[in-house]
């Protein structure tokens, strides 16, 4: 969490890993001291947007404005509008809302439709079918046996949890990832009690980002001694439980950062798989049984009362956008210096790093942003845009070879050459915004 925080707000809770009320806590306070309440409509769905080139503004087609159930951060009464914007309730109960200049930050996932893949003879299972991206509340695992498909973040954050409840949770993956154990304490603890509070943030903050930048540059330039690193690694955390295991479940097939890594906080993840509440299997699902899943080649039958999908996600960006009135396909859009949209006036979207935290590299894109909106303000324009530059091929903007890249179809590109190009590294993110200054692509329009 310490580069997960905002830079204007660091972390500063004792675990290196926020738990889900802490990170709830940690974004109620900075709502609150930055006085945020208002302007934030939660429960609210976009499901359009259309820019007026006479009228240089965006109209947004709203759906919902019911309150978050439960005790959570609640929708306020809609303010008097705020500069630059307004709104109104059609007959139909949508709200449209104008603006001057939009911004997307709603991340590169579908929410509505995760990656579901039919298995063969799921019918013929006589328990639950849970998928983990709509987690029933009251799904009750209490001495049930679970198959969970998957190996991805997802799945190495459940095993842990789901082990403390069921009776045996079995991880059933296609092809084994990258885990490391890392401890939830913060770093340099020794220097907390020497300095300022807000020093020793900073600090752990920014030893965080050298620590990354160090281990990544090493497993890059020498994968084979990445791989090496991680079976010693994995033999140390399982200790004599390790040869219980196939040494295939914990081999992948790619090399470090090819793929996301996976951390497991205070190596909880083998901490299960040690107590023999957890195991793992790796194979091809065959199909499903009465009473379990039976893997393709051995035709092991792998029991289960419930069996949880971690199967991943439905990697688009769904915009709806419309300019004069004529739909824009995302597909057709290029990122430039990761943030404006190609030939999209007054708009401007906002991801994060594949192998760096996500918030740590939009600290940068969110002050280039800013640093054109007071660029108009202080010169009089009411519209940018950055035309699509005809010689530049376009890029996949994410790198990762990972399934639901791979399956991503709804996604801006990026280009070949700067300033098209999308980095995911710390320090080329910081360089394309520095090297912004000299800009002439934006073209500005009053």
């Amino acid at each position: 969490m310490a580069t997960m925080a905002y830079d204007f707000k660091p972390w500063s809770r004792s675990s290196y890993f926020g738990s889900g009320e802490d990170i709830m806590a940690y974004m109620k306070e900075t709502v609150a001291e930055h006085g945020l309440e208002d302007r934030i409509k939660y429960s609210h769905k976009v499901t359009s947007s259309s820019f007026d080139s006479k009228k240089n503004e965006w109209t947004l087609e709203i759906n919902g404005d019911e309150a978050v159930k439960g005790d959570e951060l609640k929708t306020p009464e809609v303010p008097p509008s705020h500069r630059g914007e307004s709104s109104s309730r059609r007959r139909d109960g949508h709200r449209m809302m104008t603006t001057k200049f939009l911004i997307f930050a709603q991340g590169y996932y579908s929410y509505d439709r995760p990656h579901r893949p039919p298995f063969k003879n799921e019918e013929a299972f006589e328990g639950d079918i849970v998928h983990a991206q709509f987690w029933p509340a009251d799904l009750d695992l209490k001495g049930k046996k679970v198959a969970m498909i998957g190996s991805g973040a997802t799945a190495v954050t459940l095993l842990p949890e789901l082990a403390k409840v069921a009776d045996k949770v079995t991880m059933v993956q296609r092809s084994p990832g990258y885990v490391f154990a890392a401890p939830s304490q913060r770093p340099l603890k020794w220097l907390q009690p020497y300095v300022y509070g807000w020093v020793y943030d900073w600090a752990s903050r920014y030893h965080d980002v050298y620590d990354k930048l160090k281990k990544m540059a090493i497993v890059t330039a020498m994968p084979v001694k990445g791989k090496t690193a991680h079976r010693k690694h994995v033999r140390e955390q399982l200790g004599s439980a390790y040869d219980r295991f196939d040494p295939t479940d914990f081999r992948p097939k790619y090399d470090l950062w090819d793929q996301r890594v996976c951390v497991a906080p205070d190596g909880d993840f083998y901490e299960a798989l040690k107590s023999g509440k957890a195991d793992i299997v790796t194979g091809q699902v065959k199909a499903f049984a009465a009473n379990g899943v039976r893997m393709q080649t051995d035709r092991k039958l792998v029991e289960a009362d419930v069996v949880v999908l971690a199967t991943g996600l439905t990697m688009e960006v769904r915009l709806n956008l419309k300019i004069d009135g004529e739909d824009v396909d995302e597909k057709d859009l290029m990122l430039y210096r990761q943030a404006f949209l190609s030939d999209v006036p007054n708009c401007a979207i906002l991801f994060g790093s594949t192998i760096a935290s996500w918030t740590l590299s939009l600290g940068p894109a969110c002050r280039f942003v800013c640093s054109h909106l007071n660029y108009m303000k202080r010169h009089g324009y009411a519209k940018v845009v950055v035309p699509k530059d005809p010689h530049v091929v376009p890029r996949p903007a994410n790198n990762l070879q990972a399934n639901y890249v791979k399956r991503a179809s709804r996604f801006p590109t990026a280009g070949d050459r700067p300033p098209w190009c999308y980095y995911h590294g710390f320090l080329n993110i910081l360089s394309t915004f520095l090297a912004a200054k000299f800009d002439t692509n934006p073209k500005y329009s009053k």
